[in-house]
């Protein structure tokens, strides 16, 4: 099975995307930042959204998916993950409900961690090791990034 971004990204040929080419209603938008790990990758419009593909097996994407029915162990069997993602998609986190804007993105190799305007910092997917920074290790899922602090 393979878990790159199949079709989208490619090691041999410049790929140029912008956020109009990957869905964003806002032609004006432009890409400021992202990141990639080794198999999912994010990319951040100065709009404050953020856009996700890749493996999302963890839910590292911060994806849920009625589509696909994937449940991990320890997972909310409400919210299935939809394992791969492949087209860029915009991550609706629980930033969007507060009008927070994502300013920054930084992968894991099995979870992510989001930056807001208003200095939450949320996280996803697999937090064995406690890389999640919400206190706990185990085998835990977070489909949805989770608040784990603020700047002061």
């Amino acid at each position: 099975m393979s878990y790159g971004i199949s079709g989208l990204i490619d090691a041999k040929e410049a790929v140029k995307l912008s956020p109009a080419s990957v869905g964003s209603e806002t032609r004006e938008a432009k890409f400021i930042g992202g990141s990639c790990a080794r198999h999912h990758c994010f990319l951040v419009d100065d709009q404050g959204d953020v856009w996700g593909c890749g493996n999302n097996m963890s839910g590292q994407l911060g994806l849920v998916s009625t589509s696909f029915w994937f449940m991990p162990f320890g997972t909310d069997s409400s919210k299935p993950v939809s394992a791969m993602v492949t087209r860029f998609t915009r991550i609706n986190g629980p930033w969007t409900k507060d009008a927070e804007k994502v300013i920054a993105v930084s992968t894991g190799n099995m979870f992510s961690l989001f930056l807001t305007d208003a200095g939450y910092v949320y996280s996803a997917g697999s937090g064995e090791f406690g890389q999640l920074g919400h206190g706990s290790t185990g085998i835990y899922l977070f489909t949805c990034p989770l608040p784990v602090c603020q700047a002061e």
